[in-house]
């Protein structure tokens, strides 16, 4: 079975390693900001038109099912997801790689923190808001509240 927080920590050192710009959003952003929840993906922002690169990088650790690319926000958010596949069980861990448009990028601010021994580049929490009232569904709406406390 994958590991969510042993996937994140080899995909983020292996950004680091080649210098590729991201950020951590998404249900995992949400704990980092002390507000654990199920997820079952893990979701990274590429930061300057940083998707391709992150898609490299990931392949090498094993993402290579690839998915159709969905859109929402009326076309300012684009995910591309790519999974690994554990030979072991056939568990599939979802990596979405989000890519805004240059407006919706430059509202948004990152900060940096370590969790569970890695410096990790993750939104901060208005940045997290707003991503989050982009999409609205059901989950977001709760994180939203969650984060507004």
């Amino acid at each position: 079975m994958l590991s969510i927080d042993r996937e994140l920590k080899a995909i983020v050192t292996r950004l680091q390693e080649l210098r590729i710009p991201y950020a951590l959003c998404g249900g995992l952003a949400m704990a980092v900001h002390g507000y654990p929840r199920a997820t079952l993906d893990i979701d990274l922002l590429s930061l300057r038109d940083s998707t391709q690169d992150i898609s490299t990088a990931a392949r090498t650790l094993g993402y290579t099912l690839t998915a159709a690319p969905m859109t929402f926000a009326d076309g300012d958010v684009r995910i591309f997801r790519i999974s690994k596949l554990s030979p072991e069980d056939e568990d599939v861990l979802p990596l979405d790689i989000l890519s805004l448009s240059p407006a919706i990028e430059a509202m948004l601010t990152t900060e940096e923190t370590e969790w569970e021994g890695v410096q990790l580049c993750v939104v901060d929490a208005r940045s997290l808001i707003c991503l989050k009232r982009l999409r609205n569904n059901a989950q977001d709406l709760a994180d939203i509240e969650r984060l507004t406390q």
